[in-house]
């Protein structure tokens, strides 16, 4: 069977589906990726198929650009610069496949693949890597860019994630309608909030124990638990992030993400905290302008090292909140230091805070002192300590692969199952 892995982003989006990759072809299956050619490499050298949608310079171009950053205009340029251009290119990736023996399985911003499932009658699965992607007026996403505090009433809720996803409508249904009109296909609307997602499987790459069920969620929605790429099968640790490891006391490792190219405040705030709290650091970051040119004794910079390598000998993670590397985090069994910045970053913090094994601090708010005083109070709590190691247990990275993949075999059957039994 073939299937089409669809996916652009970071190496935070790319990353899992490379995995799912892997695991799809051990069961037999054909398996290619559609992505940045930015990832071409990776990908090949995985031992997968490869289509390329965005060249190594789009990926640059749209990285360096501050704003994609922005709460209030983030999204609206990711919409315009990547997904909206990519519709009629998907859709022509899955025209020359035989759809009768091919699964296409998305993130939720494929808007080319939700087409073509409607044109083609191809199978179709829906990945969410995070439950922010998830609306519900019960268990609403934490967003930076709407707030909304648990305590409101839910008729409230209701107003605010409809007027919401009116605005969405406004900067997502011309594009999208102008290429349905093409195809005979009628005009679609609350697109951001149920029409892209796959109406034959959702599958939630969490389990429910980080985000539980929420009563409105589709029930087409399966949790199968999170899955782990970060390249470990292909690196080693090299003998110069060896000797700083055994030279001290483990470290704080502190990383903004392998795409943020602005987070000179960001490590400026956490070398600073390092240093009040003691603490050796290890900072991670290809682009080594953002960092101070001469660095304090005990803190130290790699471009890149797995983290699943050297997380279980470091004191804590700080981060930017993406799910990869609270994965990571979680996996390792150390407490968690967020700066959210926007998309599903805040809502990933609120759940690792909620879960006791992290501490978030937004963007403004985000000094030295501050940080320092939670970072304390993670590395001396108790409470902290047990809850990290009972998540660590809880952590099935195998048997998460194992049922993800076994979701998307049963689509491609015409067995859809929803919702999984408890992960707890």
């Amino acid at each position: 069977m073939n299937i089409l892995l669809l996916t652009l982003g970071s190496a935070g989006d790319v990353h899992p589906f490379i995995g799912l990759g892997i695991g799809l072809k051990c069961r037999g299956h054909c398996v290619t990726i559609v992505t940045s050619g930015y990832f071409k490499e990776l990908i090949q050298n995985s031992g997968l198929g490869f289509i390329e949608h965005g060249s190594v310079e789009d990926f640059k171009r749209i990285i360096a650009n501050p704003h994609i950053w922005s709460p209030r205009q983030g999204l609206e340029i990711l919409l315009k610069e990547i997904f909206l251009p990519a519709i009629q290119p998907i859709g022509e990736i899955i025209e020359r496949f035989d759809v009768k023996d091919t699964v296409v399985v998305s993130s939720s911003f494929m808007f080319g693949a939700r087409i073509a499932h409607e044109r083609l009658q191809v199978p179709f699965v829906t990945v969410l890597l995070q439950p922010a992607g998830l609306w519900s007026i019960y268990e609403p996403p934490v967003m930076a860019s709407l707030p909304l505090p648990g305590w409101l009433p839910l008729f409230f809720k209701r107003l605010i994630l409809s007027a919401a996803d009116k605005v969405l409508d406004k900067m997502l249904a011309p594009g999208i309608n102008r290429v349905r009109a093409g195809f005979g296909l009628p005009e679609v609307h609350h697109i951001f909030s149920r029409w892209m997602y796959s109406p034959q499987k959702i599958l939630g790459l969490f389990p429910d124990w980080f985000a539980p069920y929420a009563h409105d969620w589709p029930e087409n929605t399966q949790l199968t638990g999170f899955l782990s790429f970060d390249r470990s099968n292909n690196t080693a640790v090299s003998q110069k992030v060896m000797e700083f490891f055994r030279a001290g006391d483990p470290p704080v490792i502190v990383t903004p993400g392998t795409a943020m190219l602005h987070g000179g405040q960001f490590f400026r705030a956490s070398l600073e905290a390092c240093q009040l709290t003691g603490k050796r650091a290890v900072l991670l970051t290809r682009y080594r302008e953002q960092l101070p040119r001469i660095l304090p004794h005990g803190i130290v910079h790699f471009d890149y090292v797995p983290l699943s390598l050297i997380l279980p000998y470091a004191a804590a993670l700080i981060h930017h909140g993406g799910i990869g590397t609270a994965i990571q985090g979680l996996a390792a069994g150390i407490p968690q230091m967020i700066m959210p910045i926007n998309y599903d970053q805040p809502d990933n913090a609120a759940r690792l805070e909620r879960l006791g094994v992290g501490a978030s601090i937004p963007p403004n708010k985000y000094h030295g002192p501050r940080i320092a005083k939670k970072l304390v109070h993670l590395l001396s709590s108790p409470e902290v300590k047990r809850q990290c190691k009972y998540r660590a247990a809880k952590m099935d990275f195998d048997r998460a692969l194992r049922d993800t993949c076994l979701a998307i075999e049963q689509v491609a059957d015409g067995k859809c199952t929803n919702r999984s039994p408890s992960l707890r």
